[in-house]
């Protein structure tokens, strides 16, 4: 599948992390209508290995008859399938943003946010911005939650699936201080929470799991035609700690601790 140079590269990590977004433990249950157990159905290339190995998963696809069949990604047919499907629906949904203004970011220490990080603790955060703004520094592993979303979606027949995790919105500031509401997904449609349905303009939601242990966001939150002011959010799995970062505030925190979450309002760089 070619993929448009001025997006990216299909870079492992992005594929991986957008597989635990979307992933579907070994049996479904029949949960969701049309869905179709793996123990009921499989694939006709998986007849060799009928089982699932525990470092794969299963994932259901419409098959050209139009029911839904499992298709487990340990295999290496069945994960260029699964990853092709994927990443061809996430740039889809990604080609339809105007000003492609909610896809920069970046996930985990081997996906260049070392780099963003040391260019705003040693420049200031308006150089990280200018760094950011680049066409060239958008970096899809950031796997964007709204089109990420999105495209899931699309392919799991309106079902979309979130693994249990700890979302933070972070809302508007009042007074001095942010602030943020925790709140439990479930990989289960039937009682499914979706974490960013209401962000309001102006709110950010960041969804973090275990893996990548840090995720930072610089973006613009619109609600299609809403507020398109920049962020700057740094956030990790840990307490939830939340603030707003000076540079030098960023510089003492990224010295001594990187268990944070934060915003900052980039008024002053307002395009």
């Amino acid at each position: 599948m070619g993929l448009p140079n001025k997006f990216c590269s299909a870079n492992k990590r992005s594929i991986e992390t957008a597989l635990v977004m979307a992933e579907i433990d070994g049996v479904t249950d029949n949960i969701a209508t049309n869905w179709i157990s793996t123990d009921k159905l499989v694939p006709e290339y998986l007849t060799n290995h009928p089982v699932c190995p525990s470092k794969g998963r299963y994932f259901l696809v419409r098959d050209e008859s139009g029911y839904f069949v499992p298709i487990c990604s340990y295999h290496s047919t069945d994960r260029d399938l699964i990853n092709s499907m994927i990443i061809d629906a996430y740039l889809k949904r990604l080609l339809t943003y105007k000003g492609m203004e909610f896809i920069m970011g970046a996930q985990g220490k081997r996906t260049r946010i070392d780099d963003l990080l040391h260019i705003i603790y040693n420049k200031g955060f308006e150089k990280g911005w200018e760094v950011w703004t680049k066409e060239n520094a958008i970096d899809c592993s950031a796997l964007a939650i709204e089109s990420m979303r999105d495209a899931l979606e699309e392919i799991y027949h309106n079902s979309t699936l979130i693994p249990d995790t700890t979302a933070l919105n972070l809302g508007k500031v009042e007074g001095k201080y942010p602030y943020t509401k925790q709140i439990k997904t479930s990989v289960k449609p039937s009682d499914m929470a979706d974490p960013c349905s209401e962000l309001k303009p102006g709110d950010m939601c960041i969804i973090t799991g275990s893996s990548p242990h840090t995720t930072i966001f610089l973006g613009r939150f619109r609600e299609k035609e809403g507020d398109n002011n920049p962020y700057w959010i740094w956030a990790s799995g840990s307490k939830g700690k939340v603030d707003i970062f000076t540079h030098e505030r960023f510089q003492y925190f990224y010295k001594r601790s990187k268990q944070v979450v934060s915003r900052w309002d980039l008024k002053k760089y307002r395009q």
